[in-house]
């Protein structure tokens, strides 16, 4: 794992800012599990650097923000049963997609390890990116039987995730 992160926050008595972002990479070799099973274990068993790729938790962009507003308290008391001591809170999370691991389903190598990746054929890799439609189908092929597929492991960066929590409160 590689990463840089920056952080920054700037407070004042009635607003709170802060925010980070993280840059990063991370790499390794797929780990089966630790305890034999039928069709689990390296897709190719002869060779584990077949499922050399991008880690499970590994996202090139993170960055949260959060704000917070208070209102201040105000002199009049008619004024002050109403407007005062109101605070809006905010979260903004947003990260880059998860590694997708494109697999055949099929056992196309006659290993017994069912989780082995298509041939790529195409560049093009992603679809219209919409919740029925991310991948292009078209730019992956089934290996020929007794061989796997050239695709490597996590490959493809899957859709970006963001969300934002508010909250309304009263002091």
């Amino acid at each position: 794992y590689n990463g840089l992160r920056f952080t920054g926050t700037r407070r004042s008595n009635v607003l709170r800012l802060s925010g980070n972002y993280t840059y990063s990479r991370c790499e390794g070799t797929a780990t089966p599990g630790s305890f034999a099973q039928i069709a689990s274990g390296y897709t190719n068993p002869d060779n584990p650097e077949m499922d050399k790729g991008h880690c499970d938790q590994d996202r090139k962009h993170l960055a949260n923000a959060t704000v917070g507003y208070q209102t201040p308290e105000v002199s009049n008391p008619a004024v002050r049963l109403f407007a005062s001591n109101w605070r809006m809170s905010g979260i903004l999370s947003v990260r880059s997609g998860a590694w997708l691991n494109i697999t055949t389903g099929v056992d196309n190598a006659l290993n017994g390890q069912l989780l082995q990746r298509p041939n790529k054929v195409s560049e093009d890799v992603y679809g219209l990116k919409t919740l029925n439609n991310y991948l292009n189908r078209a730019a992956f092929a089934s290996p020929a039987p007794g061989t796997f597929g050239n695709l490597e492991y996590r490959a493809v960066e899957g859709p970006v995730y963001w969300a934002i929590d508010m909250a309304l409160s009263r002091i």
